[in-house]
Formats: C-alpha cells, structure tokens, sequence
C-alpha cells in the first residue's frame, strides 16, 4: 500500500493523516496540548511538544500501517516563531500568533520605518502576532542578549522539518507574512533582517511548498529515506484541500476563522500571502477567537466537571433551541485583541445585553453568532476591494462539523456554503503537497481528492434578520473600542 502522510501543527493540537493516493483517509492520529500563557500578552509553546507529538502521533500509527510505505510527508502548521541554536534547539519557547508582547513596539517600527514603507516592501502590515517584526523588536529590545545566542529561524513547519531530515529552511506562504521577505524580489530582505536584530541568524533557503526538501534521518522516530516536502502555512493547505487549489473562496473554522480569497493586489487590512504554487496574491482575514472561543465557552459553562462530560455535541443541541440573534444577547469574539479587520490591540472579549432568563445555550449561540458576525464584517471588506467572487464558498475546519454553526454563518454570509466530505483539510492540503514533491500526484488530481459532501443555502428570513444584526454588530465594534481604549 502506498501511502501520503499529512501533518497539521494547530495552536492547541498536532494531527497526523495518512491517505493513499486517491484521496481516502485510511489512518489518523491526534495530540492535544496547551499554550502558555504569561504577562506582557505571552503566548508561547515549547516546540519540543511539537516533535514529541509527532513522534507519538507515528508510533501510535505504526501499530496500523507499515510506515515504510509512507512515500512522502508534507507539514502545515499555524503561525508561531521559533527561534533556535544551530542544532535547532529553542533559544526561546515558540512565540505564538496570539502573543501580543510585540504590540508596544508597532508605533516605534512604524515610527521607525515608516508603515507605508513596510507594507510596501512586504506586502503585510506592521502588526503583533501574526506578522513577526514587532516582536522580534520587543526581543531585541528587552531580550537582547537570548536573541543574539539564536542563530537559525523557523516556523512549525520548518522547525519539524529541519529535525526531521537536518535541512534549515522555509515556504514562501509562510516567509511572505514574516515582515522579512519581500514577495517582489522572492528573497529575504536584508535592510529589514538587520533592523530587526536578526544579524547572528542564519537566513533559511527559500522553497515552494510543493518541493521535495529532503529525507528522513536516522533516529528521528520515522524510517530512515522516508521523502520530505517543504509544506507550508495551514490556511494555503486549507484551500488546497477544501478546493483542490481550484478558483473559488475559502472560509476555515479553526481554531482561528478566516476568509481566504484570491486577490489582484495587496491590502493592508488583511495578512496577505502566496498561493500554494506562487501564481497568485492570497488575502486572509483572521479573526482571533473561533473555535478557540468556543472551547472556552465549553469550559466556561463546565462548573468544576470535566470537559469530556460536556461534548460539542450538546454544545450544538444547546445552540439549537436558541433563537437567532440569542434573544438580545451579543458576543464579540475578542479575546486575544481585535485582529482583522480592525487590528486592536485594546478591545477584548465582550457579552453584551445579557439578562438574568439567559441559559447556557444563549451564551453558547452567542458565541457561534459572533465569531459569524465578524467574520462578515470581514466579508463585507473583501468585497469592496474585489477579493470575492460570486460562486459559493467551501467550508473546512473543525467549525464545519457543526451543522447548527454552519447554517448560521450561512444565513449571516448570505452565501451558500459547499461542505466537503471531509473538513479537516490541512492535513489533505499537507499531504497533496508530499504527493507533488515526490511526482506521486499531479496538481490536477487535487480536485479529486476532497468531494462537496452538501450545500446549505441561506434561509431567506434569518438572512434579514442577521442583516440587521451585522450593522448592529459594527456600530457596537466602534462604541467597544471607545471604551477599552478609555474613551468612555
């Protein structure tokens, strides 16, 4: 049997998917893990749960599947910095992209470089967490001393890679939202490179997502000359995974919801990449708190019980008999900080209109519809600056197997929503790309590998409804950040 291994690296879990070449999932194995949390907005990771979680993930695996059959392996991971010696062992715990220590130095970068200039220069704004610069800023200011021990700098991806087959490198779709690359030229930006304390740090060779980066080494928990690709970023293996890198929009509900869109030109209110292949401008428009925010308010409601007695299921059977709009009660999804489109650093999570007859189940739609309502502010901006089209829009991620979240992001979205057979897709994307790296695939057979499951359409009174509530959403955005910013 042959075999394609796809990995996914999230914010709170590692899973790993073996597919043959036709497209089914034949094995699947998951970690769970945690963030740190510290002061200063900290997030971090140690990235050695990562590659311990790998190799528990494989050798739960083995048990099944000869893994000599695996012909190639590719990664996909979300955003984290991870900064190493020249054994790629971490100098600091991986900084992750809802770690905000970086948002006292933007107006000092901006200050500094001009924000015009960066963007210009980088196609990405001068942003906290989900774009690097300003952190590394922070660490070379307040850490100066552990950053000049660091001598390589990778992502999840590149990080697993690198232990895996030996050689330092890193995607263009993750190098593209770096604030150190610049997509004009496709090198690394040595004036921003220096700017940013990174003079001792080694620059990682520069790959497509899809090339074979090397094989696996003695050791390493996998059998030695298993093929390697390079991967890249969760959101563009989404998108090949939910479309089969076929025209169309893409929303992922993951831990982090966004909108991925192919766009003509850049804009600065959203993070901005490459496609899979290079030959394209992606948009993406995160918005913080998805399923993060939902498991939070799983916890939320647990009193003391353990969080396997209340499962997502109930979860969604609570939400059902809850009316749309959660009869007055809102939920702006901003626990970490406003990212896209507003990019503030100051509003942070909020219920609002909540009375004494709400139950659990209020809170619980509350949050789904939130997370829905930003994410269509975000629609709303793509639209005006002709990141949209008109075809329906695929749905992935862990959100999709909730049918009661889906329709109402539906009948907020006002579009029809395809819901491919399986939704976990940047483990298919990760794997596509190994089976491209080794010649195993071709890229028109993505299409095939990923099938549209059903259709929900929007319901036509809920549309109007939610309507309402979208430019209710927006007005009370603005009365929010008012407030957390001291305005009264």
């Amino acid at each position: 049997m042959i075999l394609l291994a796809g990995v996914d690296v999230g914010s709170t879990g590692l899973k790993v998917a073996l597919y043959v070449p036709d497209g089914r999932r034949v094995g699947y194995a998951y970690r769970e893990y945690a963030i740190d949390y510290g002061p200063n907005g900290q997030a971090t990771l140690n990235p050695m749960i990562w590659w311990q979680s790998l190799q528990s993930c494989f050798k739960e695996l083995s048990a099944q599947f000869e893994l000599k059959q695996v012909a190639c392996l590719g990664i996909s991971s979300a955003n984290a910095m991870v900064l190493t010696d020249e054994h790629f062992s971490a100098v600091f715990p991986a900084i992750m992209q809802l770690d905000k220590r970086g948002a006292e130095m933007v107006a000092q970068v901006g200050r500094e470089l001009g924000d015009d200039w960066l963007f210009s220069r980088t196609g990405n704004r001068n942003a906290p967490g989900y774009q690097w610069g300003p952190t590394l800023k922070w660490l070379q200011t307040y850490e100066g001393e552990r950053l000049a021990q660091a001598k390589r700098l990778c992502n999840p991806t590149s990080y697993l890679a690198a232990r895996l087959t030996g050689k330092y490198t890193m995607d263009i779709t993750r190098a593209a939202t770096t604030l150190l690359y610049c997509p004009e030229t496709g090198v690394w930006d040595g004036e921003l490179w220096r700017y940013f304390g990174l003079l001792e740090v080694e620059q990682p060779a520069l790959l497509p997502p899809h090339a074979l980066l090397g094989h696996t080494l003695d050791g390493c928990g996998l059998p030695q000359g298993i093929p390697v690709a390079t991967g890249g970023i969760d959101t563009i293996c989404a998108m090949l995974g939910l479309s089969g890198g076929t025209p169309g929009d893409v929303l992922i509900m993951g831990s982090v919801g966004r909108f991925a869109a192919a766009v003509s030109q850049w804009d600065c209110r959203f993070l901005n990449t490459l496609s899979w292949d290079g030959r394209q401008k992606i948009s993406m428009t995160p918005v913080n708190n998805a399923g993060t925010a939902l498991k939070w308010v799983r916890s939320l409601l647990l009193s003391g019980r353990d969080i396997q007695d209340v499962s997502y299921d109930q979860l969604n059977r609570l939400a059902e008999q809850v009316p749309p709009g959660s009869e007055g009660l809102r939920f702006f999804p901003f626990l970490n900080g406003a990212s896209c489109p507003h990019w503030s650093e100051a509003v942070r999570g909020t219920f609002l209109g909540l009375e004494a007859y709400h139950t659990p189940g209020h809170l619980i739609r509350a949050v789904m519809e939130g997370v829905a309502l930003s994410l269509g502010e975000n629609q709303a901006l793509l639209a005006q600056c002709g990141g949209l089209c008109e075809d329906p829009v695929y749905l992935g991620g862990g959100g999709a197997k909730s049918l009661v979240w889906s329709q109402i992001l539906c009948d907020v979205l006002g579009r029809e929503l395809l819901l491919p057979e399986q939704v976990e897709t940047e483990t298919i994307g990760s794997a596509l790309l190994g089976g491209m790296a080794c010649g195993l695939l071709r890229r028109e057979d993505a299409a095939q590998w990923n099938q549209v499951r059903s259709r929900l359409t929007p319901d036509s009174s809920r549309k109007v409804e939610y309507a309402g509530l979208q430019a209710r959403f927006s007005a009370d955005y603005a009365l929010l950040e008012r407030l957390y910013k001291g305005g009264g």
